[in-house]
Parts: structure tokens; sequence; C-alpha cells
């Protein structure tokens, strides 16, 4: 038997609105890394807005993020898709400016090493360091 590690997280809840410059920091970085994608009608029944999270880590490469689900930045920097049942069974509340455990020195999400990657490419050639 195992028992999650004590580590203090961000994690932040949708709440079914268009991004918007009161999201985290982390939530911007990842739409304009177009890691995170807003639909304001649901890809499966067009009713309902949705974010669809690019995870090249999972069987079929998308997760769907309902309303009210959690996005969570790990330690690795990486962002996790958490339903509300499943959220609430793994984390907890902390107070308010607990330090949050930061990604090893180094580590980079992949979507930005990924993205670093494809500008280095593009800019070859052109005198860009």
């Amino acid at each position: 038997m195992f028992r999650k590690k004590p580590v203090v997280v961000e994690a932040w809840q949708w709440d079914g609105d268009a991004p918007s410059e009161t999201d985290p920091p982390w939530i911007r970085e990842a739409y304009a890394a177009t890691m995170l994608h807003y639909e304001p009608g649901c890809l499966g029944c067009g009713r309902y807005p949705c974010l669809v999270l690019e995870r090249d880590d999972v069987d079929g490469g998308d997760v769907g993020v309902a309303v009210r689900d959690w996005l969570v930045l790990d330690v690795n920097g990486e962002i996790r898709h958490y339903t509300r049942d499943v959220f609430a069974q793994t984390y907890e509340p902390v107070e308010e400016g607990a330090p949050v455990q930061e990604p090893p020195v180094g580590c980079a999400p992949r979507w930005l090493r990924e993205l670093c990657k494809s500008i280095a490419v593009r800019d070859e050639g052109r005198g860009h360091a």
C-alpha cells in the first residue's frame, strides 16, 4: 500500500467561462501554447462549453474537461485533469500562502519544451539565438 506524498500544488476549477485575464498564469500560458483549447459547444453534443487539454501521454491524445472539473499543475510542471469526485478524494485545501511545490530546477512542462524546440527549428538560419 502507498500514500500520496503531502505536496502542495496549484489547482484551478473551471467554471465554464471562456479564457480570461483572471485565470491563473499557468492556465493562460497553456492557452497561449495551444495546449488548452476552449470550445463554446462541446465536441460531443455541442450544447455545453468544454475545455480540451492536449496530452500526448494519454490514449487519444486529448482530454475533455467538463465544467467544475479541476486542472492541477503537478510537481513536474505538467497539467493534469481531475474530475470533481477524484479531485475531492485526492486533494484538500491548504491555508492561503502555503508554499507550493516547485518543479525541479531545469524541469519545464513537456508542452513548453516542445514549443521552445519548434521555435528554435523555425528560427534556424535566421540569425536568432
